[in-house]
């Protein structure tokens, strides 16, 4: 016989257990597929050396939605604004932010499938 404390317990962690087995993880891109990106935007003449860009990296679409078969990028210039040099892999959707302050920034994107890189842009933000 469960005393009525211990049925609240186990109750409690049953519910909680539930929970968990209903998240579903959101969709981030694979960190090898993010380093083969980068051996590609480091051979761009526009890009050159990574350690001076903050590098973020997202599928397109929603969290809800997202297509895994392309990887956007979003380069902002490290050292401005408070951008730092590095890595940031987010979940699908990511940001392009909407930044007009001069600064160097590179935006495209990686066919996962075909192995090429596109790039959108990659130069000066224009402020106008």
């Amino acid at each position: 016989m469960i005393r009525a404390g211990a049925h609240r317990k186990l109750a409690a962690l049953v519910l909680a257990l539930m929970a968990c087995s209903h998240r579903t993880e959101e969709p981030m891109p694979d960190p090898q597929a993010v380093r083969r990106i980068e051996e590609l935007l480091a051979l761009q003449p526009c890009i050159g050396r990574l350690n001076r860009w903050h590098r973020s990296y997202f599928y397109p679409g929603s969290r809800k939605k997202s297509f895994k078969g392309m990887i956007m990028f979003d380069l902002k210039e490290a050292g401005k604004y408070g951008k730092v040099a590095g890595t940031e892999i987010l979940s699908a959707g990511g940001t392009h932010e909407l930044d007009h302050r001069p600064m160097l920034i590179a935006s495209g994107s990686y066919d996962v499938a075909r192995d090429t890189l596109t790039i959108n842009y990659c130069g000066v933000n224009e402020t106008d």
